[in-house]
């Protein structure tokens, strides 16, 4: 299979791992899990397209949830974000560079987030371009968030490869013409296995 100009890697769930923060928020300020959960999802969007701060949906947390007051000095969904970076795909990314592939990062993110990844995995010198869902100010699986980064790098969807862990982050790129990889394993391959088949690197 022929290779492609641009590979384009989603974050967390790829590269970065342990990213998920909220059971540890409402265990530690007691809160129900569920009600958190869905009370973040409203607000997803926001955070990650740049216009909620993680300091500001946590005082908006403070104010639903009738926190007490010296609850509100805190900023949890920073403070409890210990990611660390998958080593193997650190090198497997390397390698794919050394093909002569343009390799970037597309990843919906908050600033907070993207702080503690790129200090976690060196990302910005890893990879030729960062393209970050709250610098964009659009989040995947908007269609204008895969057309911005073509088109800044200059490439056609047929050129492309992009993987992601989320379904459907795949399939909207997948309908734009994207070689869109479902990273997930099964009991016949790993992830990581099915990357390294589609750029010819399995051993």
């Amino acid at each position: 299979m022929q290779l492609p100009k641009l590979a384009i890697f989603d974050l967390g769930g790829v590269v970065i791992y342990n990213w998920q923060t909220l059971g540890r928020i409402a265990r530690l300020y007691h809160l129900d899990e569920e009600k958190l959960y869905a009370d973040y999802l409203s607000s997803d969007a926001p955070l990650m397209e740049g216009t909620l701060s993680t300091k500001g949906w946590w005082l908006h947390i403070c104010d639903k949830f009738a926190l007490p007051a010296e609850a509100r000095s805190s900023d949890p969904l920073y403070d409890q974000f210990h990611c660390y970076a998958d080593g193997q795909m650190l090198s497997f990314i390397g390698r794919v560079k050394q093909l002569g592939v343009r390799v970037v990062c597309g990843s919906n993110t908050c600033a907070p987030h993207w702080e503690k990844m790129n200090a976690a995995g060196g990302l910005t010198s890893l990879f030729d371009a960062c393209y970050l869902s709250q610098e964009l100010h659009i989040k995947k699986p908007d269609d204008e968030f895969f057309l911005a980064i073509l088109h800044r790098e200059g490439v056609s969807p047929a050129e492309t490869v992009f993987t992601d862990d989320t379904k459907e982050n795949v399939d909207a790129a997948s309908r734009l013409g994207i070689d869109a990889l479902w990273y997930h394993s099964d009991f016949r391959w790993s992830g990581l296995d099915r990357l390294r088949l589609r750029f010819g690197l399995l051993m």
